[in-house]
């Protein structure tokens, strides 16, 4: 009898010392298919974000336009457009230069169109944030303090009045108004930006750039970047705040 229980525990033994390491098997099978599959989600996001590639230029083609339409005007609506450069002289500093446009249309009678050029410095102020966070800092993607600078090139304006209404025999009419005022040269003044922005990689190609801040123009007494009058009495020189956002193709 002891010899028979003698066997059996020799042979039980070797059986459940393998299954217990089976069992271990298979939980750190699991523990590792877990780690990979955070992995992949982590190199996904990093890819979205374009965060394991050191840029030290990018090149922006941006964009922003705006429609709208009303029954008297017809369509309106305001483009913006960029074609710009940005180079990394530090990893907390950059330079940018290029050139901005701006086409507005009130109706169809009533537009205008700008062309600019700018240059201006951004400081990246949340890079050693960002590093401590183990996320990229040398990728165009911070949040930045920025001075711009901004020299009108060219500028057309087409203003006239419209009337709409409806004839005897009920037919809708839309028609030009009054005299046209047609201005058309190089706008004199120049306008300086003060603000704070957020700009983020899209994927390998695309981007986009938030900012506001604060803006004045000078000398006074010339064309108005965004509304395109011109009055000579008018005082440009005071302070006032900004808005923008651009969405892109970055290279």
């Amino acid at each position: 009898m002891k010899t028979t229980l003698f066997y059996l525990l020799t042979v039980l033994f070797p059986l459940l010392s393998w299954a217990q390491q089976k069992d271990s098997v298979r939980v750190e099978y699991a523990e590792e298919s877990i780690e990979q599959s955070d992995f992949k989600k982590k190199e996904a996001f990093r890819y979205l974000t374009h965060a394991n590639i050191e840029e030290k230029t990018l090149i922006k083609i941006g964009f922003l336009p705006t429609f709208g339409w009303s029954k008297g005007s017809g369509i309106t609506g305001v483009g913006y457009s960029e074609l710009s450069i940005e180079h990394k002289l530090k990893p907390q500093w950059s330079v940018m230069g290029g050139i901005n446009q701006i086409y507005r249309r009130n109706h169809s009678y009533s537009y205008g169109y700008y062309a600019g050029l700018m240059l201006g410095t951004r400081y990246y102020y949340s890079i050693k944030k960002r590093m401590e966070l183990g996320k990229s800092a040398n990728n165009f993607s911070n949040n930045y303090l920025q001075f711009q600078v901004e020299k009108p090139l060219y500028g057309y304006q087409h203003l006239q009045g419209i009337a709409h209404g409806i004839r005897k025999n009920g037919e809708e009419y839309r028609e030009p108004h009054g005299v046209p005022k047609i201005t058309e040269g190089m706008p004199a003044f120049v306008r300086f930006r003060l603000g704070w922005g957020i700009q983020r990689r899209l994927g390998k190609w695309g981007y986009f750039d938030a900012g506001a801040g604060v803006t004045t123009t000078l000398p006074s007494g010339h064309w108005h970047l965004n509304w395109f009058t011109k009055d000579p009495e008018s005082s440009f020189s005071g302070i006032a705040p900004y808005i923008n956002f651009r969405i892109g193709i970055g290279l």
